[in-house]
């Protein structure tokens, strides 16, 4: 559903919504275009035109250079160039920012007891480092880090781990996701998803979400009906 137009509040149920699960890059947080300039670096250090650059967000460094290292006939591990990438991506850290209106919308969540949990493909050193960045480390009840699941997105196996941790079922839980997979796998988990648009993905590419919002005001206004997306059209 687009919310371009404003939420259509007669599609919305009575269900107790007890937790919301938020990603971290590209969603809290607009930092894909800093891994985009890590990946260039080390593609230009292979000799390799940035032109070349397939990175696609929300699966994982290691998946990226895997795609890459096929496609591009590269001679070093996923797991070699991921940490290249990962220690360029550090050194810029200080470009990274917690989007506008997403804590207001976090803090609104506390006040009506509803849980924040962040769950993220992004291992747990580096996501940490981020939280400090941006002030967010004691935002989330819970948190999940790529490096406590086997599967990345599109699998939905950070959800449910989410899930789990926080002793929720999917159906009392919303999802917010900027990216394709991970619309996907939020939808896998069997939680209702909430797609933020960006620049990096259609609306096209996000359609199998429940609701797509233009920002975290939008979706704040959303929350503030004190229902949740149960009943929309899936």
């Amino acid at each position: 559903m687009d919310g371009s137009d404003g939420p259509n509040l007669a599609l919305f149920a009575s269900l107790t919504m007890k937790a919301v699960i938020f990603d971290l890059d590209g969603t809290l947080i607009n930092n894909e275009w800093v891994y985009d300039q890590a990946y260039c670096v080390v593609l230009k250090s292979l000799d390799i035109s940035c032109e070349q650059l397939n990175h696609t967000p929300g699966i994982g460094l290691e998946e990226n250079w895997k795609r890459m290292i096929r496609d591009l006939n590269i001679n070093q591990t996923s797991a070699e160039l991921a940490k290249k990438t990962r220690d360029i991506y550090l050194q810029n850290i200080s470009a990274i920012k917690l989007r506008d209106g997403a804590r207001e919308l976090i803090f609104h969540l506390k006040r009506r007891q509803t849980l924040t949990i962040l769950a993220t493909s992004t291992t747990r050193e580096v996501a940490t480092q981020v939280l400090h960045q941006i002030d967010a480390e004691n935002l989330f009840d819970f948190t999940v880090f790529g490096d406590e699941v086997e599967h990345k997105k599109p699998a939905p196996d950070i959800f449910l781990k989410a899930m789990d941790k926080s002793e929720i079922l999917p159906r009392e839980a919303i999802v917010i996701e900027d990216s394709a997979a991970g619309v996907e796998a939020g939808k896998e988990a069997g939680a209702k998803v909430i797609a933020l648009k960006t620049d990096w993905y259609t609306r096209d590419q996000l359609a199998r979400a429940d609701f797509i919002a233009d920002n975290f005001d939008q979706i704040l206004k959303l929350i503030k009906t004190e229902k949740t997306l149960d009943h929309l059209p899936v």
